[in-house]
């Protein structure tokens, strides 16, 4: 359902939240807020009663300076600390973000089986580039890389060739096949100090096909107790994998900054 309040005269973001949090039918809250939360007691009220069993996702932009010039009048964004209000809404369960597409991506992975115990994050990748800009974005939006115990490290080494680097994120190198990625992948997966796993796939000159790994990434999610996500780079040429991912419930993107920034909204 798609609904705007107007100039909300009678009708506040409390009440939307009421009705939408009883209606059988809503998995999740998707809310756009232009202007201030109105009845700032009565919308964290409803929010607060809701958010745990309904997934609620507030896109709002941040303040504009007041030295903007230009200042859009009508959207007088925000009455108060950015910081106050972030952590009114962590306070009771409700996911900002400040980007339109991260709104789909959050609700769609709030709502998974699987969400993480913390913000530790491995990342497995055959494209060493693409591991670090996802890692930059992990840390840039609040999560971070998990500390590989050393088992995970001696298995780890096991897999790669000796002029292979240890660390996270774990670049497999652009000749990784399906059984190392699979092995990786189960060691990120027992480690304790992981809450979640990132896998990206390109390419390259990978001796992986993609829709086989992707099987193989299903497999490994479908009785494992932490979020698998996967970003597929490329278009059409992995638009198989990518769907058959999609398809069996494993959240997948384009872009490793994508998953990754989805990752901490998990």
């Amino acid at each position: 359902m798609l609904d705007s309040l107007g100039s909300a005269i009678d009708i506040d973001f409390g009440d939307l939240i009421d009705f939408l949090g009883t209606d059988p039918h809503t998995r999740s809250i998707m809310i756009y807020m232009e202007d201030d939360i109105g009845h700032l007691l009565k919308s964290i009220g409803a929010a607060r009663g809701f958010a745990r069993n309904k997934p609620i996702v507030l896109l709002k932009t941040a303040r504009l300076s007041e030295e903007v010039p230009g200042r859009i009048s009508h959207t007088d964004i925000l009455a108060g600390s950015e910081d106050i209000f972030d952590a009114v809404l962590r306070r009771v369960g409700v996911v900002r973000v400040k980007e339109t597409q991260d709104i789909y991506n959050a609700a769609n992975v709030l709502f998974s089986r699987n969400l993480p115990r913390g913000a530790r994050l491995a990342i497995v990748s055959n494209a060493a580039g693409a591991g670090l800009l996802a890692a930059n974005r992990l840390a840039k939006s609040g999560g971070s890389l998990a500390a590989l115990s050393r088992e995970t490290l001696a298995g780890m080494a096991a897999i790669l060739p000796s002029y292979g680097k240890l660390g996270n994120p774990i670049d497999l190198l652009r000749t990784a096949d399906t059984g190392c990625y699979e092995k990786a992948v189960r060691l990120c997966l027992a480690d304790e100090g992981v809450d979640g796993v990132l896998v990206i796939f390109g390419l390259q000159a990978a001796a992986a096909g993609d829709e086989e790994l992707a099987a193989t990434v299903v497999d490994l999610t479908r009785n494992a107790a932490k979020p698998v996500l996967a970003a597929w780079l490329g278009r059409e040429e992995v638009r198989r994998g990518r769907e058959l991912l999609l398809r069996n419930g494993v959240p997948t993107y384009e872009t490793p900054e994508e998953a990754a920034r989805t990752y901490v909204y998990m």
